[in-house]
């Protein structure tokens, strides 16, 4: 099954600095390549999970109080598509000015298609002024140039136990339990990220996260502490899966349920029916300032579609108006999509219906009745 995936690991920039733990000695790396004039290239490597993004970002953070990058940070995310469907992208493709230092961040390099990797280049070798850094889960691409290369592992034993009470409060947590999925995770703050919001969405207990991911712990590719490693990601896959399954199918029994989401995790659940649904799913980072949530893309024997999401989590009688459907039309005539789609957990308005209706083949609107309609075939 194909899985949705999130732009960045985490919400924003705000949150990931709030959430910091450790990386001190990566940060420095990150800290000393950067400086001076010259333009840089570094990668930072790592099984996801491992808090590459988040590293990024508080480097990000660092260098503006530090003024490195006067001429600006640019943030793009590997797209998987092809075509016309990376149009979308290549307006952050602007060329820097030389006479100001700037860098552009490319997340999940790796699951980019060989159409982004080849705009990435052509734009490297035609802007030689330019910093990078991007996080990839595979070896250095060639396109750079003597690069600095991060690699992260896991947290330390103290950084992981750090993150897991500093972020979820976890008071009288099962300190047995939480010393063993520390050992069977590998230190993986993701881990300790999804453990903690499952616990606080009231669908596992710690003790009943640890045991599901047991069944992960098989034989395979092995560290140097005899761990596996290659299992991770397997597993994270699908624990983000049946977590979402377990909110929706309560959800299904209990509508009321939408209203308790918070807007987030409502875009996340909107994102996992859509893919059951036969779409490839992208979710943009929640800071984004662009008029969507997320890009479904689907491929069949008509050819190619891509779709743009608005997600609304609205409780009645408030409605979605007329403005946040015009305002995704524009973004879809923009990026030249196939056409837009506002789903929300309430009503429109009849503004926002009669403009869909002049509109019909490019956009479309899935309000609360279309939810359970949803809900029902999953």
């Amino acid at each position: 099954m194909r899985q949705w995936s999130l732009v960045t690991e985490h919400s924003t920039t705000e949150e990931m600095t709030a959430l910091w733990v450790g990386r001190e000695r990566e940060l420095a790396l990150l800290d000393h390549h950067f400086h001076g004039k010259d333009a840089r290239h570094a990668a930072i490597i790592g099984e996801r999970g491992t808090g590459k993004t988040a590293l990024a970002y508080m480097f990000r953070e660092r260098s503006e109080l530090a003024n490195v990058f006067p001429g600006g940070w640019r943030s793009i995310a590997a797209a998987p598509f092809s075509g016309i469907h990376l149009d979308h992208l290549r307006e952050s493709f602007e060329k820097p000015d030389p006479g100001r230092p700037s860098l552009l961040f490319v997340d999940d390099y790796h699951v980019g298609s060989d159409d982004f990797h080849s705009l990435l280049q052509t734009y490297i070798r035609a802007n030689p002024t330019q910093s990078l850094l991007l996080c990839s889960d595979r070896e250095i691409p060639d396109l750079l140039r003597d690069p600095l290369v991060v690699e992260l592992g896991g947290l330390s034993h103290r950084e992981f136990f750090d993150l897991l009470k500093s972020r979820f409060d976890f008071v009288g947590v099962d300190e047995l339990q939480a010393q063993k999925l520390f050992e069977l995770v590998n230190g993986s703050p993701l881990y300790a990220d999804l453990a903690g919001k499952t616990i606080r969405e009231h669908l596992l207990t710690l003790n009943e996260f640890f045991h599901g991911l047991q069944s992960f712990n098989r034989s395979g590719i092995l560290g140097p502490d005899g761990k596996p490693l290659s299992q991770i990601p397997d597993a994270f896959k699908l624990v983000v899966v049946d977590t979402n399954k377990i909110l929706l199918s309560r959800i299904k029994e209990d509508p009321k349920l939408w209203y308790s989401v918070d807007p987030r995790k409502f875009e996340e659940l909107i994102a996992e029916m859509l893919t059951e649904r036969g779409y490839e799913i992208t979710l943009t980072p929640t800071s984004k300032d662009g008029g969507l949530d997320m890009f479904a893309a689907r491929k069949d024997d008509l050819g190619s579609f891509l779709y743009l999401v608005e997600c609304k989590r609205y409780t009645p009688p408030n409605k979605v108006g007329v403005s946040v459907v015009r305002s995704l039309h524009g973004v879809v005539q923009q990026k030249q999509a196939n056409g837009g789609i506002v789903v929300t957990s309430s009503f429109f308005t009849k503004g926002a219906q009669e403009l869909q209706e002049s509109l019909p083949h490019q956009m479309h609107l899935r309000d609360y009745l279309a939810l359970q309609k949803w809900l029902g075939v999953i």
